[in-house]
């Protein structure tokens, strides 16, 4: 039986599709969630694009590649790939039909690691200083040029960050938003006006963040009775994992970021880290929701955290809220999500262009 008051909302899940590099002319497939957004993302590492100044290539170091971390010949290692690369080849990015460039961490690192393989720094996870870009890469300005040349042409710059100094220097370069914000006990008062002025939006992923502060919230989402049934069979498993936690990690200054961003008026974006542990496609976005009202958003927040706002960052306009002419894409539920949020997973039905979907549910295996 529904309750008296039952509410309509209009969810706008956002995904990204990875794309490899295909060979010259292929057409990239479009996203995985093509149906419910026309936003393509080109999510892409540049070591492994296209090398655009091999005077970069050995990081502006002298040796063998157990010092520079140069070896294209090696998987393990430097390849040569840069952001010139990528800028001289955003034209062919473009016409692979996508909309918006994902950078992997770029930012400088330690250049080799003895005890790991050996192997380099190339994936941007060895981070030394999170104020310059790894000179393998090239330059602060390479960066800022990239993001220009991806303006120019319409296209959305979205910076996978780390940590405040991430995250600052990927507004100072003109980013149009941020993937992930950052654990600490602290964040400093000059993030949230610096991401204001810049006019940037923020996806926290508080789901995969507050794993790593030993919070994990998997387990619960996966196992819980509203959402399980309909996760696929093959994805249940890794709905309940959970990243291991990092010692001493604190979540803290996670929260308190959330809160200085939204009473800064900056766009806060509901999203996830699907598929990663502890994560899948659309039940996390419930328990993404949840978590934001816990780090001090109303319900309301959250709820445009995940319609009304990512369908303007990705200048979706045809829909993200209810209105005469917008898509008909609708969630009835049974309560009202305005005042508990959890709501939203009492799902009675689903629409998608103004057609009901009927939801598939999934027997235990």
């Amino acid at each position: 039986m529904l309750r008296p008051r039952a509410a309509v909302l209009s969810i706008c899940v956002l995904a990204v599709c990875l794309l490899a590099v295909p060979a010259q002319g292929a057409v990239s497939p479009h996203s995985l969630r093509k149906p419910v957004t026309d936003e393509n993302f080109y999510f892409v590492m540049a070591d492994r694009f296209e090398n655009g100044d091999t005077a970069n290539d050995t990081g502006g170091l002298t040796g063998d590649r157990l010092v520079t971390g140069f070896d294209p010949t090696a998987k393990g290692f430097y390849n040569g790939g840069d952001l010139k690369g990528l800028r001289n080849r955003i034209d062919y990015i473009r016409g692979l039909g996508t909309t918006a460039i994902w950078l992997t961490p770029s930012f400088k690192n330690k250049p080799v690691q003895l005890e790991d393989g050996p192997s380099a720094g190339y994936h941007g996870y060895w981070i030394t200083d999170f104020t310059q870009i790894d000179p393998h890469l090239g330059t602060n300005a390479d960066l800022r040029a990239l993001v220009d040349a991806a303006h120019a042409r319409g296209r959305l710059a979205v910076v996978h960050v780390l940590s405040e100094w991430q995250a600052k220097d990927a507004i100072e370069a003109g980013a149009d938003g941020l993937a992930h914000l950052f654990t600490g006990a602290t964040v400093s008062p000059e993030l949230a006006p610096l991401a204001a002025t810049h006019h940037v939006f923020v996806t926290p992923t508080l789901t995969v963040l507050y794993s790593d502060c030993g919070q994990p919230s998997g387990p619960r989402i996966g196992n819980d009775s509203l959402l399980r049934p309909y996760i696929r069979p093959q994805m249940r498993k890794q709905a309940t994992m959970a990243f291991p936690p990092t010692k001493g990690a604190s979540c803290e200054g996670t929260r308190e970021a959330v809160r200085q961003l939204v009473r800064a008026g900056v766009p806060v974006l509901t999203g996830t880290d699907a598929p990663s542990p502890g994560q899948s496609y659309g039940a996390s976005v419930h328990g993404e929701m949840e978590l934001l009202v816990g780090a001090g958003l109303t319900p309301v927040q959250a709820l445009t955290a995940a319609t009304s706002a990512p369908a303007h960052a990705f200048r979706l306009t045809d829909r993200g809220v209810i209105a005469p002419g917008k898509r008909a894409d609708l969630v009835l539920v049974d309560g009202d999500p305005t005042r508990d949020i959890t709501a939203t997973r009492r799902i009675v039905s689903v629409w998608k262009k103004g057609v009901e979907v009927k939801r598939s549910r999934f027997a235990e295996q």
